[in-house]
């Protein structure tokens, strides 16, 4: 069925559906998302569980990858009668595990393979162009502030400097001492012995030292 498939207009179609076939393969294989970024850890696994090799020419982003010798390993696949065309399935596979390693796009090419009558099957992968980085510091550098952020962040503490100043300015002006004016404790006060606490809060240290020291001159006067 898939040769018919293959031989009609339908081609394209049971290509794209082959290859998601193979993608869905190599996710349940699970081996590419143990390896994520550690290309070399990946191929060093599966040359020693399967004997695949693996040539990548980094300058070039090419990655060469022949598989071992021997039956093809799908399960699926009977070699006196699955047509080549199947191993358009491997190209998915060789797609999701090689993108999921290297975290960007990749394409891959079929070059050979066992049901054409070649001893191993072999593919060419290419690696999508990393993304650029932004330029930073070297490694070490100390780090410094940009003038803009800097000027920035200054204009945001005295921002918040002179609105607390606004806030105490608007407190000192708002409470009074109720000492009377010939109260021990209204003698010399310092600015927060004019601070009358609101209710529920307590009153001003300098305010409760003199009460202790000096002692009301009535019994209802009190600072």
């Amino acid at each position: 069925m898939v040769g018919h498939l293959a031989a009609g207009p339908t081609a394209a179609a049971c290509t794209e559906v082959l290859e998601k076939t193979g993608r869905e393969c190599a996710r349940l294989g699970g081996l590419p998302a143990r390896f994520k970024g550690d290309p070399e850890g990946c191929f060093a696994t599966a040359r020693k569980n399967w004997g695949t090799d693996f040539s990548w020419e980094k300058e070039k982003r090419i990655i060469s990858v022949a598989v071992a010798e021997g039956e093809c390993g799908c399960p699926r696949v009977d070699a006196r009668r699955t047509p080549a065309f199947w191993c358009n399935c491997s190209v998915g596979y060789q797609k999701e595990a090689l993108e999921t390693v290297f975290g960007r796009p990749v394409e891959a090419v079929l070059k050979a393979s066992k049901l054409s009558g070649s001893p191993r099957c072999a593919f060419e992968v290419t690696l999508a162009q990393a993304p650029a980085r932004l330029a930073g510091p070297p490694p070490g550098a100390p780090y410094r502030r940009s003038t803009a952020a800097g000027s920035l962040a200054r204009s945001r503490r005295s921002l918040a400097a002179a609105r607390f100043e606004a806030r105490l300015s608007a407190r000192r002006g708002r409470w009074r001492c109720p000492a009377p004016a010939g109260h021990p404790a209204w003698t010399a006060p310092p600015a927060t012995c004019r601070q009358r606490p609101r209710a529920g809060t307590r009153q001003p240290a300098a305010c409760r030292r003199r009460r202790r020291d000096s002692g009301p001159t009535s019994s209802s006067g009190r600072c």
